[in-house]
């Protein structure tokens, strides 16, 4: 990490120094995370971490920006955030890029939840909810999508 001196000269003459010190991905995706659980109501890591179904120690690292998230976790702590997707968290944890995620609503707008095409295999004589639905079509697109990642690193790290 590095940090830049920046020197402000105002109209008076007199001199306004800033030392800006870039914050890292991980420690901008917790301060963001902290506020979408606080805006959604939940004044603690731990009530919202109960909620998810993960640890508050786990929650409690990545809001403090020393661990980064997983697919699954964002997951399920983004059924109980308010004004903010799925996708919005794994844009802003860098684990989907902008030009992906935007690609992706534009190729694969949503879909009508009637249709069970592909995922016949799953269904093993129950009727599966439109929750269980769109998280499986959720999760099969993210997986798609990383797979596609790694095989364009593959071709990258072959040339």
């Amino acid at each position: 990490m590095y940090a830049q001196l920046i020197i402000l000269r105002a109209r008076n003459g007199y001199a306004k120094m800033e030392v800006v010190i870039p914050v890292d991905k991980t420690k901008q995706f917790g301060a963001f995370l902290s506020k979408a659980r606080e805006r959604s109501g939940y004044k603690s890591q731990r009530s919202l971490a109960i909620d998810a179904g993960i640890s508050a120690a786990t929650l409690s690292r990545i809001e403090s920006g020393v661990q980064k998230p997983t697919p699954e976790t964002l997951k399920s702590i983004s059924r109980f955030l308010r004004d903010v997707t799925y996708e919005e968290l794994l844009e802003q944890a860098g684990i989907l890029d902008d030009a992906q995620a935007s690609s992706q609503r534009s190729e694969n707008p949503k879909s009508d939840n009637s249709s069970l095409q592909g995922l016949a295999f799953i269904n093993s004589g129950e009727e599966l909810d439109e929750e269980e639905i769109e998280y499986l079509r959720e999760s099969l697109e993210l997986f798609r999508r990383m797979k596609e990642r790694k095989a364009k690193e593959r071709e990258g790290n072959n040339k």
